[in-house]
């Protein structure tokens, strides 16, 4: 700087972002009726030529895992009547269910269309669910990420009347691994965008 002191912006808070593919998970105990949760692992080809930004010519990797599924659990203060909302929302007992959602506000509603990005949408596929007790289902996220990098990024997701609220999901493949031989390296970077990617479902469904 002009003044002869050393200055230099801070990398520590850009996270690297990995290619992954992954499937819903829900814990049985969690589940009580309904089909089994989908699997993605006819898109593993989708990593053929991704990429990463990791910018480690090579990582440390003391310890690496097998068939990697992974819960992420939070409380939200919500009761029976949220739930009903919910379940009212997502369609639940309709004949159509689910759909996409997001955040993102309509400025024309008088008019009869919606068009959008598919960045940000969330697409829910119900599982099974108790009106005023709790839903469980699918949610496939579309969230931007750096050029070359593919996240098939599908949660399995619980809502409960006592305020649980969990997102599972199975690692099919990391980079180059596929199921098997997965550093913590890499599940490190996948699970801070799990982490952030959760909240945004949340907001696309409760805004």
């Amino acid at each position: 700087t002009e003044d002869g002191s050393y200055e230099k912006e801070s990398t520590v808070t850009q996270i690297e972002q990995v290619s992954y593919v992954s499937s819903p998970y829900l814990p049985a105990p969690l589940r009580k009726w309904g089909r089994p949760t989908i699997s993605n692992v006819d898109r593993l080809d989708d990593l053929r030529e991704a990429a990463s930004s990791i910018q480690d010519a090579e990582l440390d990797e003391a310890i690496t895992i097998d068939h990697v599924h992974m819960l992420v659990t939070e409380w939200v203060p919500m009761g029976g009547n949220q739930i009903v909302a919910l379940n009212d929302k997502l369609g639940s007992s309709e004949r159509v269910q689910g759909g996409f959602f997001t955040a993102v506000v309509d400025e024309s509603p008088d008019l009869t269309e919606f068009q959008g990005s598919s960045e940000g949408l969330t697409a829910v596929n119900l599982l099974d669910f108790d009106e005023a007790g709790y839903v469980n289902f699918e949610a496939e996220v579309y969230f931007p990420s750096d050029e070359g990098v593919v996240q098939i990024e599908n949660f399995g997701v619980h809502f409960g009347e006592d305020g649980t609220v969990a997102y599972g999901l199975r690692v099919d493949a990391v980079m180059d691994r596929v199921k098997e031989n997965v550093s913590l390296d890499l599940l490190s970077r996948l699970m801070v965008d799990v982490n952030q990617d959760t909240s945004a479902v949340v907001a696309n469904l409760f805004s």
